[in-house]
């Protein structure tokens, strides 16, 4: 599964690249319980499946990309979450999120991911540039509970 989502923001490129640096705080993955392990290192742990999974991020100075890779004790295949800023003025930036959900081969799978893809895209960006917003402004980020998750999944199916 893939998926691309960008918003603009009235912020620096200074500021956003900041808050950035932080990518654990973006809360990439709604709804577990995130353990930081190092500044680009960190587990999100999902009781409800009894699932690990452990991100690692990279920063690409020059180019103002943040490259997320994860693996997971549930598959092998890896998934990578690329963070693009733009500068568009002095005071304004675009965020681009580029997200790269491997299902493997599992025809299964495949055809699930058809049906999560636009409920977790609209979850996962609406999540993830409040909580970027509130890393430029120097406020505390919101972690997504399991409930909140359910909630806001349920949302994105009465839309249909």
């Amino acid at each position: 599964m893939k998926f691309s989502t960008v918003k603009e923001f009235p912020f620096s490129m200074e500021t956003a690249w900041k808050a950035l640096q932080d990518p654990a705080k973006l809360d990439v993955e709604p709804g577990t319980e995130v353990r930081v392990i190092s500044p680009t290192k960190w587990e999100a742990i999902n009781d409800d499946v009894s699932s690990v999974s452990t991100y690692w991020a990279t920063f690409d100075e020059e180019n103002k990309i943040v490259k997320i890779e994860s693996t997971s004790n549930k598959k092998h295949d890896h998934d990578f979450i690329y963070f693009k800023l733009k500068e568009l003025s002095d005071n304004e930036v675009s965020l681009e999120m580029d997200v790269e959900i491997n299902t493997g081969v599992h025809l299964i799978a495949k055809a699930l991911s058809k049906l999560i893809e636009k409920p977790t895209k609209n979850i996962m960006s609406k999540h993830v540039y409040h909580n970027f917003e509130a890393l430029c402004l120097g406020k505390e980020t919101k972690k997504m509970t399991q409930e909140e998750l359910k909630a806001a999944a349920q949302k994105e199916y009465e839309k249909k």
